[in-house]
This record gives structure tokens, sequence and C-alpha cells, in this order.
């Protein structure tokens, strides 16, 4: 990678603030914080703080990150499942490749239609399945081999 990319985190929760965040740190060479949204004003203002966003990149909803001219490279959709659709589709038409928390619906006319639009517009959408190597999952599977 030659240069550091720019990502937005739309949803601050465990996955959004806790796993997909810190990379940052772990590679600041690699990706800086540009954006962020939750509804959760706090987290949002406590991920500001921690990761040096801007104030004027920091919003109240995913909605209204949205409404704004493109401001990073790629958008991590980490909000509520149901959401992940309204939320994918205005991001590729802006002009973003996506890292997207599954599932991207329950619903296969919305995954094609996410898939339509991302060929459409030429981005990528990478869909994450984080969990397998979390801390409890690899300690339930360490109980049922032993």
């Amino acid at each position: 990678m030659e240069r550091k990319i720019k990502v937005a985190i739309l949803g601050l929760g465990w996955r959004g603030k806790d796993t997909y965040a810190p990379i940052a740190k772990e590679f600041p060479d690699k990706m800086e914080i540009a954006a962020v949204a939750d509804l959760d004003k706090e987290r949002v203002n406590d991920v500001a703080e921690e990761y040096n966003v801007p104030k004027e990149n920091c919003f109240y909803s995913a909605e209204e990150f949205l409404e704004q001219d493109k401001m990073a490279d790629a958008v991590f959709i980490c909000t509520q499942d149901k959401q992940h659709v309204k939320h994918a589709i205005p991001a590729l038409r802006k002009g973003y490749d996506i890292l997207m928390e599954k599932p991207i619906s329950p619903i296969l006319e919305e995954c094609k239609e996410v898939l339509r639009v991302a060929n459409e517009c030429k981005r990528k959408v990478v869909v994450c399945h984080v969990l397998r190597y979390t801390s409890y999952y690899t300690k339930i599977k360490e109980l049922i081999d032993s």
C-alpha cells in the first residue's frame, strides 16, 4: 500500500469502536480515521478525541454522514444489521469502498442490489466475519478440543 487509507466508521459499537478503530493505532502509516458517526453522542466524542477526528467530521447518525461530500476512501459500515443496505447504497454512489459487517441483508434481493450498485459504481464491498477469531470463541474451541 503506497498511501494511508482514510476511513469513516459508521456505528461505534463493539465492532466499529473496539474492533476496527484500534487498527488505526496499530498501523498508523496505513489507516487514518477521517470521520465517525453514531447515535450515541458521547461515543462519537470519545472516539473523535482518541483518534484525533476533527469535530466537523463527527456525525450523530450514519444518515447525517451520508449527506456530506465524500471525505474518506472507504466506509466501515458497523451500524445495526437491518441498516446495512440503506447505508451501503448511498455510500457506494458517493464513491466509497465499503467494509461491511455481516450480514449484508437477510433478503437476497437486497444483497443483489448492493452487488449491482457496487459493480455499477466500480467500488469494492468486503464483508467481515470477524467473530470467529475473538477470544471467547477461541476459548470455546479450546475447551471443546480438550
